[in-house]
């Protein structure tokens, strides 16, 4: 499957976030008596780069090593991408400074 590639605005900035949703394998044929997990969709890391207005610039990158499963392709993008987002706002965007005190 190809890269899925999102766009995402956190305040001034703007990041893509790339990964890559990886298809479970074709079912194996059913032995009675037998459980077998569900197959699911994969999602190994995640790429999240900083777009900058000048193409010379060079923003942040950050690689997250994701490794999860997901049911359907539809969760394995919500998921990536939310999380994704949450890497952003927690680890990517400049912390404001804390308001200076006053003189006495």
């Amino acid at each position: 499957m190809p890269s899925e590639t999102v766009k995402f605005e956190n305040g001034a900035q703007t990041y893509r976030i790339q990964f890559e949703v990886v298809a479970p394998p074709p079912a194996p044929p059913k032995v009675r008596g037998k459980f077998t997990p569900p197959l699911q969709f994969k999602v190994a890391s995640i790429r999240v780069t900083e777009l900058m207005a000048n193409p010379d610039e060079e923003g942040q990158k950050k690689i997250i090593n994701f490794a999860r499963g997901f049911d359907t392709l539809a969760q394995a993008r919500t998921g990536a991408t939310e999380y994704a987002k949450r890497i952003v706002r927690e680890q990517m965007t400049p912390k404001a400074a804390p308001p200076a005190e006053p003189a006495v």
